[in-house]
């Protein structure tokens, strides 16, 4: 296996598989219009999301993309259980891009959907589409059986916030009383860096 340089992840289909001897970590660094933050992602459990992830990061996808959604409590009053989230990339518009993805569920990777951690948006389980979101509390309703999507699968946590927080909590104080925002937080900039290597 090759290891990336920094600044630059080379990330091949067979890079990541039960037989790895050693699991790859990535920082992606995000700069916004208020601020930088940046998540650690854990390609170790879950390296078919990361791998999406990185792969459209690197494509350019996501730059130049946004914050558009924030739901707190007062803005989705019609739905139970409510979550605490940002949501940034692209739009789930009729006309987003629909990719096939199988899930990396929390009962599998032992990751949770707790505060700061980042996770995959989808439709149907088994597929994705280019974005993220991150916790801004404990939310295990979007664990594996949890109750927030229909088929109780949940959601594929691949990373979590480890530097900016303050950025991210910043931007959930933007919240509407809609859950899309009217003046939607800019994405400038998503540097990706190898950070270490480990024996797993």
């Amino acid at each position: 296996m090759e290891k990336p340089k920094s600044g630059r992840l080379l990330l091949r289909p067979q890079q990541h598989n039960a037989a790895a001897s050693v699991a790859y970590f990535y920082t992606a660094l995000y700069t916004t219009q208020i601020g930088e933050f940046s998540i650690l992602l854990r390609a170790d459990v879950a390296p078919l999301t990361c791998r999406y992830f990185l792969q459209n990061v690197e494509c350019g996808i996501l730059n130049g993309t946004t914050f558009f959604r924030v739901l707190n409590d007062g803005n989705q009053p019609n739905r139970n259980p409510k979550i605490h989230i940002i949501q940034g990339g692209e739009k789930f518009l009729p006309t987003v891009r629909c990719d096939k993805l199988a899930m990396e569920t929390t009962n599998i990777t032992g990751l949770r959907h707790s505060q700061y951690s980042v996770s995959q948006p989808r439709f149907a389980a088994g597929t994705a589409y280019p974005g993220f979101f991150v916790c801004l509390r404990d939310e295990p309703e979007l664990d594996f059986n949890g109750r927030r999507h229909p088929d109780k699968k949940g959601f594929s946590v691949f990373g979590r916030v480890t530097k900016g927080t303050d950025v991210v909590d910043a931007i959930y104080q933007q919240a509407n009383e809609q859950p899309y925002l009217q003046n939607e937080i800019q994405i400038t900039g998503v540097l990706l860096r190898a950070l270490v290597d480990k024996a797993v």
